[in-house]
């Protein structure tokens, strides 16, 4: 016969076994969900980190658009000083006048604020004279012209100096969906 002394043993032995099983078991989940948490939490701050980045370049994307904007406005002190100039000397003279940046102030043009452009005066036979702004460092290349005749005065280069950041510009194209009015 069997001792009932042992079988308790083995019992209490089991019992120990099954509970320290168990309790590792748990231990194993916590430290799995624990691991899984902090992947989560890297996961996650990717995530942030790249949406930040998309709206830190779409920000960069308009802060120059405006900022360019905003160096084309230069034109608007500079032109109607030129435009009094050219005439005040048509009436004194019955004609307008060529002349380089450096020329204007001696008819009277104040350029000592102008950072973005250099300008100048010519006549092209089709009006009276143009302006024309070249740009400078921020826009080397680029150019804008004023033509003292007509509805649509400006011109610029199109790539470095868009039309769109011109003064008075006004798209001409058609709204779609509407029709034009007669």
């Amino acid at each position: 016969m069997v001792d009932s002394g042992f079988i308790d043993v083995r019992f209490a032995l089991l019992g120990l076994l099954t509970h320290t099983l168990t309790a590792e078991m748990e231990m194993s989940d916590k430290i799995k969900r624990k691991n899984f948490q902090k992947g989560l939490m890297l996961l996650e701050l990717l995530v942030v980190v790249n949406i930040v980045a998309i709206l830190a370049g779409t920000a960069s994307i308009v802060l120059a658009e405006y900022s360019s904007k905003s160096k084309c406005l230069e034109i608007y002190s500079v032109l109607p000083q030129i435009l009094r100039s050219q005439t005040f000397h048509y009436m004194q003279h019955n004609q307008y006048y060529a002349a380089t940046h450096t020329e204007l102030k001696d008819y009277g043009v104040d350029l000592s604020e102008t950072a973005y452009f250099t300008y100048s005066t010519f006549s092209d036979g089709d009006s009276p004279f143009v302006v024309r702004a070249d740009g400078t460092g921020w826009a080397l290349g680029g150019w804008v012209l004023y033509k003292h005749k007509g509805d649509d005065p400006w011109e610029s280069d199109g790539s470095v100096i868009k039309k769109s950041w011109l003064p008075g510009y006004k798209d001409k194209k058609q709204p779609p969906g509407q029709a034009k009015k007669q």
